[in-house]
This record gives C-alpha cells, structure tokens and sequence, in this order.
C-alpha cells in the first residue's frame, strides 16, 4: 500500500480551494481506462485526515474535521446492465477497505450520475470523480489526468 504523498494534498487543497473561493467542484476525470483502486481511496482519506490533523493543530481545535464526500460518476450510457453491477461492486470494495482502516468517519464515497454541487456548509467538501465520456455541469472544475 503507498502512503499519501505530495499530490495528493496538492488535489485536496484544490478541492477545498475551489469549493470555498469559488463555490465550485473539482472533478478529477480519468481515462476511460483507469479505475482507480481501494489504495487510492485510502491514501486519499489518509491525506485528508492528515491535512485536517494539521489545520487543527494550528489552532483550529474548535473546529469538527469536515467530511470529504467523493462522488464517484458514471456516465448515463452506463448506467444500467454489467457495467454498472461492476461499478456497484468495485465501489463496496472500496468502501470495505476505507472502513478497515477506520477512514470512512472522513471520507464517503457515492456512486452517482450527476456529481454534486459544492456545498456551503463547511462540515462536507465534495470531490468529483468520473471518466472523459462524462458531460460536467457548470458548477464544476475539470482536472484531467494525464495519460
């Protein structure tokens, strides 16, 4: 298993950047080949968990660790038959893992069609995740992985 490194917290700063400044979701999109695995979720929970830990030491005490809420988006077109039983599945996965190693206090994933709008409340950041085929609404910043 990796640990979370540089780019990961780069992402997460993003994330919370774009939805506090500017009300809007990052939505990390993937090749359609990528799926990311459970150790990416992990790590991605463990850099969160981290940065929150920071922020809080820094005298932010008062404060509850906001949530990160991963909406994790198929496109419509696969939104029924094998592929979406694959998806369910590799999502539970994920969600299995996160839970084992006690990080599903702070990270959620959900699997959806329309990745959500960032949130005004402080206690939920929303990131997004889905592949190229994916039609992004406005209330979105696309980050493109590179091949």
């Amino acid at each position: 298993m990796f640990t979370p490194d540089h780019t990961l917290r780069t992402l997460l700063h993003r994330t919370v950047e774009q939805a506090v400044r500017y009300g809007k979701t990052l939505v990390l999109v993937t090749p359609d080949e990528l799926r990311l695995q459970p150790a990416f979720f992990v790590a991605l929970g463990q850099a969160w968990r981290e940065a929150n830990a920071s922020q809080q030491s820094e005298g932010h005490e008062s404060m509850a660790m906001p949530r990160l809420r991963v909406d994790w988006c198929a496109p419509t077109s696969q939104g029924l038959g094998w592929r979406s039983l694959q998806n369910k599945w590799h999502t539970s996965r994920c969600e299995r893992l996160l839970s084992r190693e006690n990080l599903n206090d702070c990270v959620q994933l959900s699997q959806c069609l329309l990745i959500g709008k960032a949130s005004q409340h402080p206690s939920t950041i929303v990131l997004g995740i889905t592949n190229e085929a994916t039609e992004l609404p406005e209330w979105t910043t696309a980050v493109p992985m590179q091949r």
